[in-house]
């Protein structure tokens, strides 16, 4: 069956610049789909609310939110047969440090729900999904040879960065999920890692970010 998707890639990829240009590659080389539409959009906080609103009565809604508004994220509509559950088995398990390696998340994701692409989780939630971010972000569908150019421009802009920090951080946050670590003992030196990823973002940005980290393993506590 010929499925649409709508993909997310978060601000955590977006801001880690050549983690970012690192998931695009992967969406760029499946041959089995075909992307549809791409644009870089900073989401308001009513189209986040929107996008998340199944979740509004949760207690973790206000932090979904938080986390899609800390920065632009590139939403891409998708399509292929089968295209929504192939791509949730690409991405890997929702918390990056359950996700297996050779996944999207389980490569790139940096903990917890600090996951960095978010994708439809169903045919009815992808035509929701779709129509609120065309109508709310303008993503709209385009030439597919547009497409790609603009895919490859940023995969050859970012890749050459190199720096790739996920590792380093997930173990930051490994430990202190076990409580061998404080958060407050390892806040500036996941700071400094961010900042390495985060090349072109503001310190007040990466700030933020850290804070996201913070929020993530405090409701893993809980």
């Amino acid at each position: 069956m010929i499925q649409n998707t709508l993909v997310l890639l978060k601000p955590d990829a977006y801001l880690r610049r050549y983690i970012g240009a690192c998931v695009l590659r992967e969406f760029r080389s499946e041959r089995t789909f075909k992307i549809k539409a791409f644009k870089e959009v900073t989401a308001s906080r009513s189209l986040a609310e929107k996008h998340y609103d199944v979740h509004r009565e949760k207690p973790f809604f206000k932090k979904l939110v938080d986390y899609l508004t800390l920065g632009p994220v590139i939403a891409m509509v998708v399509e292929g047969e089968n295209v929504i559950p192939s791509i949730r088995l690409m991405l890997g398990s929702t918390f990056s440090e359950k996700a297996e390696p050779h996944t999207i998340r389980g490569k790139y994701g940096i903990w917890n729900g600090i996951n960095v692409v978010h994708a439809s989780d169903g045919d009815n939630t992808a035509k929701y999904e779709i129509k609120l971010w065309r109508e709310e972000a303008g993503v709209e569908e385009m030439d597919f040879s547009r497409v790609n150019l603009l895919i490859d421009n940023y995969i050859e802009k970012w890749s050459k960065l190199r720096i790739d920090n996920t590792l380093k951080l997930r173990e930051i946050c490994r430990l202190i999920s076990i409580g061998e670590s404080r958060f407050e003992d390892c806040e500036q030196k996941i700071f400094k890692l961010l900042r390495e990823e985060c090349i072109d973002s503001d310190e007040s940005i990466v700030k933020k970010f850290v804070k996201i980290i913070a929020d993530n393993l405090q409701d893993q506590k809980k």
